[in-house]
């Protein structure tokens, strides 16, 4: 359902937020300069974006 489809896109979207942030401050902690830790945590967040939207979020519209 839409609701359905909503919560799991606010679910996932939320965690692809929090990991973003917390993998740019890991990755800079780690020695990376701030601008290609933070590149490198997107491209890591926009696949598993990707990923999730296509299999969790929009897998049962798919179906029906």
């Amino acid at each position: 359902s839409l609701m359905r489809q909503m919560w799991r896109f606010v679910l996932v979207y939320t965690v692809a937020l929090l990991l973003n942030v917390s993998l740019a401050i890991l990755f800079h902690w780690l020695g990376l300069y701030y601008v290609l830790a933070k590149a490198v945590a997107i491209g890591i967040v926009a696949l598993l974006n990707y990923i999730l939207s296509h299999s969790f979020i929009f897998s049962s519209s798919k179906k029906g």
